[in-house]
């Protein structure tokens, strides 16, 4: 089978290409780097960043001295260790970072440089952190796991603050602790044992 990131690399050097960035970094100066011309165009140019042990510590293009397309970083010149799509210079497109086992790890989406969409973390091989962001600022659901898929934490934030209630739950699924929030703030707090005689009450 082939490693994780062979398969998602042709979908993001695409991807970074077609998504538009309204910013753009300057000419970028990479200690250590050995650059290659292209023959085809002389705006671009093929850069590899070599380490103290004489291997290839990251590697992608420039384009007029911007970094371009995918941009992939190695564990001491071997394993992936992530590929970042980069348009003008500035983070544009799909993240992907990997364990030095080939596993991926996380994943998600820039724009402008920003953290922008979903974001998902792993740990062998299931999600463990599931996030939405908006121009670098959480917005949505987060939830985070147990091994195993069980949900431990979930919690709404806007605009980067949480919002409404948050949960914290044991591994049997039962919410441990209940907070309410409102624009950040902690205004009421609950455990589980509370809800339940809460909910016993009303019952009755």
């Amino acid at each position: 089978m082939k490693p994780v990131y062979l398969i998602v690399l042709s979908f993001f050097i695409l991807a970074s290409c077609t998504k538009k960035s309204n910013e753009q970094a300057p000419r970028e100066e990479i200690p250590g780097s050995v650059i290659s011309q292209y023959e085809h165009d002389p705006d671009l140019q093929y850069v590899k960043v070599m380490g103290p042990n004489q291997r290839v510590n990251e590697e992608g293009d420039l384009y007029k001295g911007q970094r371009q397309g995918a941009w992939i970083s190695y564990y001491d010149g071997v394993a992936v260790k992530d590929i970042t799509s980069y348009k003008a210079g500035i983070k544009q497109g799909p993240y992907f970072s990997f364990s030095n086992t080939g596993e991926m790890k996380e994943k998600t989406w820039y724009a402008n440089n920003q953290l922008n969409g979903r974001y998902v973390k792993y740990q062998y091989r299931s999600i463990i952190e599931e996030k939405f962001y908006e121009h670098g600022k959480l917005n949505g659901t987060v939830k985070i796991y147990y091994p195993g898929n069980k949900i431990k934490e979930s919690s709404v934030y806007v605009d980067g603050k949480i919002e409404g209630k948050a949960r914290w739950y044991d591994q049997e699924g039962n919410v441990s602790i209940e907070s309410t929030y409102d624009k950040g703030k902690l205004v009421e707090q609950k455990t589980g044992a509370e809800i339940i005689q809460e909910k016993k009450a009303l019952e009755n």
